[in-house]
């Protein structure tokens, strides 16, 4: 029987096929539409490191003067100084595992003049940071603890670096020059597939850090310091001259600028790592550092992060209104097409009750038709919303004024199975539920009336 209901409504998709193709178009430009916002704000959510999103969590601690409101929550509130970082990577904390970064930028080039020189973003840390954050290698490895004191001239860069300066051949051990400096290539990361570059707290979707060097040799080299500096106001009027020049000035001043993260598994050894850390500002009061009355601090995961950029950042959100209430339209003007569709059939439908063909079975057919329409609709609907995202991903790269390429931010512009999925699901649910009304309309007629209008 159902091989007999299918094979009716295949051959019904054929009877006015102006309505039917009007139906597909009307499914599948609504959901490419939906689909295209769905997928672009499901990827923008995606945790980068999984359930290690939960364990892994960025320090502030607030040493302003008493001047000035505290602050309310983690957004507003600033890195950690240097001398703080380095007290708490020595201090015995519940910690898993502790680093700290700062940023940089430099000029990468080869003694070969035929390549040509990039300027990088490079990221300055530990060695372990690799290890808590997952960055996988392609060749080599980090380099060693003792390095990270030693300002060991040696650098990891990014596969696309070894591909760009070394044609994508194994580059350990090959020599790199950073600025005027030469270093010796210790090891290169494999590719990265993080959707937001979180370690920075930048939250960049496009940009990779392709150079990572050791903190004791960017102060060694007197690398530029990239981030944002929050210094009091004794340090402040210094700020521009401790990003370009006075690095030892920077490291004993009071200005937060160093990205502090711990490795905390369990709400147990978060709980003794805030004890850790009250401790220590308590510690430090009795030198007239943190001199608020009330120390404000904050620890927050990376779900936290992602969670609160995805509201800040959140087109999406305006968007997905505005694509939810078009696919609501389409299925409004679905219910108008079917109902021309099925009522042009009134006579066939009145005269085959007549003949004792069962009302479920006509509305089982009927239903099977409209399911194969958000089937083929949804088809339609992932071919646009591929095209869909293709265009949004040049939209955003042209409004960057192409600082960076379009395959650079191709992750967040990606179907995957479980877009796919849900884009079938909503085609074919949606489409049956718009249905409802056209078919019990149409069966629900009196076949005696129909044979006479007829």
């Amino acid at each position: 029987m159902l091989a007999y209901n299918l094979q009716l409504a295949w051959r019904s998709l054929f009877q006015r096929r102006s309505l039917t193709v009007l139906m597909i178009a009307a499914i599948g430009i609504g959901l490419g539409i939906l689909m295209t916002v769905r997928t672009m704000a499901y990827q923008a959510r995606q945790l980068p490191v999984g359930e290690k999103s939960y364990s892994l969590h960025f320090l502030q601690m607030d040493g302003r003067g008493v001047e000035g409101d505290a602050f309310e929550q983690w957004f507003e509130g600033d890195a950690i100084t240097y001398r703080d970082a380095r007290m708490l990577m020595s201090a015995d904390t519940a910690a898993r595992q502790q680093t700290y970064l700062w940023k940089t930028d430099v000029i990468v080039s080869l003694e070969d003049n035929n390549v040509l020189p990039k300027r990088s973003s490079g990221l300055v840390g530990l060695s372990n940071f690799f290890e808590m954050f997952d960055a996988p290698f392609l060749y080599g490895s980090t380099w060693s603890e003792e390095a990270n004191d030693s300002a060991e001239p040696v650098v990891v860069i990014s596969k696309e670096y070894n591909d760009y300066f070394f044609g994508g051949e194994n580059s350990v051990g090959r020599r790199l020059n950073l600025g005027p400096h030469t270093v010796t290539v210790i090891g290169v990361l494999d590719d990265w597939n993080i959707n937001r570059r979180y370690y920075d707290m930048s939250f960049d979707q496009a940009r990779r850090d392709d150079i990572f060097v050791s903190d004791s040799l960017a102060q060694q080299l007197n690398f530029v310091r990239t981030l944002q500096l929050g210094c009091n106001d004794g340090d402040a009027e210094l700020a521009g001259e401790y990003v370009l020049n006075d690095l030892q000035g920077l490291v004993n001043s009071e200005c937060a600028w160093i990205l502090f993260w711990a490795d905390l598994s369990s709400s147990e050894s978060i709980q003794d790592y805030k004890q850790s850390i009250e401790q220590h500002m308590s510690a430090q009061q009795k030198f007239g550092r943190f001199p608020r009355e009330e120390q404000t601090y904050f620890l927050t995961n990376v779900a936290e992060h992602i969670e609160l950029v995805g509201q800040f950042r959140g087109r999406q959100a305006f968007l997905q209104l505005m694509s939810n209430l078009f696919f609501a339209v389409c299925l409004i003007n679905a219910i108008g097409i079917l109902l021309a569709k099925f009522t042009s059939k009134s006579k066939e439908i009145s005269l085959r009750r007549a003949l004792g063909a069962k009302k479920t079975t006509i509305m089982w057919q009927h239903l099977l038709e409209v399911a194969i329409i958000g089937v083929l609709g949804g088809i339609v609907g992932l071919a646009l919303s591929y095209v869909g995202l293709i265009g949004m991903r040049n939209i955003v790269v042209y409004s960057s004024d192409y600082s960076f390429a379009a395959q650079q931010i191709a992750h967040a512009f990606r179907l995957n199975w479980a877009m796919i999925g849900s884009a079938f699901l909503i085609a074919i649910g949606s489409t049956i539920l718009v249905g409802l009304y056209p078919i019990w309309r149409v069966c629900n007629g009196k076949p005696a009336q129909q044979l006479k209008a007829q």
